[in-house]
């Protein structure tokens, strides 16, 4: 398994943040591509599910897990959750996530050497669509 941690800071206060970031995943869930290589992209099912916390009362949600299993079968099925950080008025979004390299050995050193790069260009380039979303929500005022 690979592991692939990534933040950004998103200027939304956290409160609103994890349901807008289920929101994106909710609009982008028919027709859901993640960038592969530039300036290709791969199509995928994916599947979220927010997760609560129901010990605090300031904040519902605790975190956003979600899954996707691509079409194309060189690229790896992903898991991750995002979790949400109060930084002053903005907040910082935390993509932990992990995939396992597809083709025994072959994908293994495939990883190791290049593989695990394009995969955290693809996290970032991720976290950037999620955050522009959420940026956009919140100046809109929807939230």
């Amino acid at each position: 398994m690979t592991q692939i941690v990534r933040s950004v800071e998103v200027d939304a206060p956290h409160e609103h943040v994890l349901d807008s970031a289920a929101s994106f995943f909710r609009e982008q869930a028919s027709d859901f591509r993640v960038q592969a290589i530039r300036p290709t992209s791969a199509q995928v099912e994916v599947r979220y599910s927010l997760l609560d916390d129901r010990t605090r009362l300031v904040r519902r949600h605790a975190g956003l897990t979600f899954a996707w299993r691509p079409r194309w079968r060189a690229f790896p099925r992903f898991g991750a959750t995002l979790t949400v950080r109060p930084r002053g008025a903005s907040s910082t979004l935390v993509l932990e996530g992990s995939y396992k390299p597809p083709g025994c050995w072959f994908g293994e050193l495939f990883d190791r050497v290049i593989g695990e790069r394009f995969a955290n260009r693809t996290m970032n380039a991720l976290l950037l669509q999620i955050k522009g979303y959420i940026e956009r929500e919140n100046l809109c005022g929807r939230k």
